[in-house]
């Protein structure tokens, strides 16, 4: 598997679950990395016997880059190279798996856009012609890196029952957080443009006129966090904003949420959404978040164009504070059966991605 970099981020996360739940009679699985990662990332992997294999990033000298890339390639005899990124713009790495003598390489897209996409746009004939196999966590993300050519939608897949709502975990989860009766929204992601967290802060301001004890809590870290700080610090919501940082425990946090706000600018899928539903929440989010993510129909999508007003007016609308909790557990056990039934259940998904590799190598070899 190639990543740009196996930091705490979305794609990182499928990368490990994959890896942690694949048949390792089958399969052995390594990663490739820039040099930015996380070395809880790293230990993670090596507990399931895979090796990180990190090399300078490719912005520094993507001439070096390939070479060492095909040069791990070559060395470990890997058949298969998936590349995971969002855009043709992954070239390098296709080009070094197909140097380094991989007979199978996996373009796997997941987003629906990239930072560069005219660029991505002139790249693409050259992209077509070096992967061998397409792979997407969605549609929309299948249908925007490959432009109509033929692709296979792997879910993006959660540990479900992990995620199902524990009433003791909120309870202990607010009290650390200083909480007592006060309604608790939760988002998390990297503070970046795409998730747009600006924008839950101005809403929050309407929120606070109508609920004063209200709070969110922000999971997660990026270069935006300081100036979302700043913002909330103009605004005089800075009581009113847990800026909680990195967690390696999402489902205890989000039994502590009463109801999940994402409103991402785009999303390939948006993963968090499906933990969220299997907690039994109802989530907010935006129009440029795929309908795919509304498994269970506790989505509710709300345009970036509406005034933030009406977002918060929303909010509270769905807000499950002071349901009783039996009701959220009923809920969240509902809401677990239909993600599993939907194939999101990280186990169905590591089987399809098995059958995948397998029906690529005898096709290759």
């Amino acid at each position: 598997m190639v990543i740009k970099g196996f930091e705490i981020q979305g794609i990182s996360k499928v990368v490990l679950d994959y890896v942690e739940h694949i048949d390792r009679q089958k399969f052995q699985v390594d990663v490739v990395s820039g040099e930015n990662f996380a070395e809880s990332n790293v230990i993670q992997l090596k507990a399931t016997g895979g090796k990180l294999w990190c090399i300078p990033n490719r912005d520094k000298n993507i001439f070096v880059y390939i070479l060492k890339l095909a040069r791990i390639v070559k060395s470990g005899s890997y058949k298969i190279v998936h590349v995971h990124g969002n855009s043709a713009m992954i070239i390098p790495e296709l080009i070094a798996a197909e140097l380094g003598g991989a007979k199978v390489r996996i373009a796997h897209s997941h987003n629906v856009t990239c930072n560069h996409p005219l660029l991505h746009k002139v790249l693409h004939p050259i992209f077509g012609a070096l992967y061998t196999h397409a792979l997407a966590c969605s549609e929309e993300a299948g249908l925007w890196m490959f432009k109509g050519e033929k692709f296979t939608v792997i879910k993006n897949g959660i540990e479900t029952l992990k995620y199902a709502f524990d009433l003791n975990e909120r309870i202990k989860a607010r009290h650390e957080l200083g909480l007592t009766d006060e309604i608790l929204i939760g988002h998390v992601g990297n503070f970046n443009y795409q998730k747009n967290q600006e924008r839950l802060v101005n809403i929050l301001k309407n929120i606070i006129a109508k609920k004063s004890r209200t709070k969110v809590l922000f999971v997660g870290t990026g270069k935006e966090q300081k100036r979302i700080e700043t913002l909330a610090r103009d605004l005089e919501l800075s009581e009113h904003c847990i800026f909680y940082g990195v967690s390696g425990q999402i489902e205890k946090l989000m039994s502590a949420m009463d109801i999940f706000v994402f409103p991402s600018r785009y999303e390939g899928f948006g993963i968090v959404l499906i933990e969220a539903q299997a907690s039994g929440m109802r989530c907010i989010a935006s129009t440029n978040v795929p309908e795919e993510a509304n498994i269970t129909g506790a989505i509710r999508y709300i345009p970036l164009d509406t005034d933030d007003e009406t977002w918060s007016n929303i909010i509270m609308e769905s807000c499950q504070y002071g349901t009783i909790y039996k009701e959220r557990e009923q809920m969240s056990v509902h809401q677990c059966d239909l993600i599993r039934q939907s194939g999101y259940d990280i186990n169905d998904v590591v089987n399809k991605l098995e059958v995948f590799y397998s029906h690529c190598l005898k096709k290759k070899i």
